[in-house]
């Protein structure tokens, strides 16, 4: 359950579309418009360590604990990759509201081209 409950509750914040216009009432494709998405999305993906490490320990065995706490160690490095891969991601956009981020995917470049997040960065001249 430990391990569960973070996963699902990420997706609150995963825009699944733009917002809809349904009889003049405007509805939101996101069950939480937060304007920290990605790091609540990485707040609650580190919650999930605990899991794995108390699965370990509640075995009641040492070699079960200690490849618990092996899971721990290797789910937290690929996290420090993630974290890391995604600051390029917010200096892209400079934001780090997911539905802004989303939003911008899907503004049309030069009138026809979509611009996509290799589009918006600035240019090196």
């Amino acid at each position: 359950m430990l391990s569960l409950v973070p996963v699902l509750v990420t997706f609150a914040v995963v825009p699944f579309g733009d917002v809809l216009q349904v009889g003049g009432r405007i509805i939101n494709l996101q069950a939480a418009e937060l304007n920290v998405g990605i790091l609540y999305v990485l707040a609650m993906v580190s919650l999930g360590v605990y899991g794995v490490v108390l699965g370990g320990w509640a075995s009641n065995n040492r070699w079960s604990l200690l490849g618990g706490i092996r899971g721990s160690a290797q789910m937290i490095s690929y996290e420090i990759a993630m974290g890391l891969a995604l600051v390029a991601v917010v200096v892209t956009y400079g934001t780090l509201d997911l539905q802004e981020m989303a939003r911008a995917q899907g503004h049309l470049l030069w009138g026809g081209c979509r611009r996509g997040a290799s589009s918006t960065s600035p240019s090196p001249s």
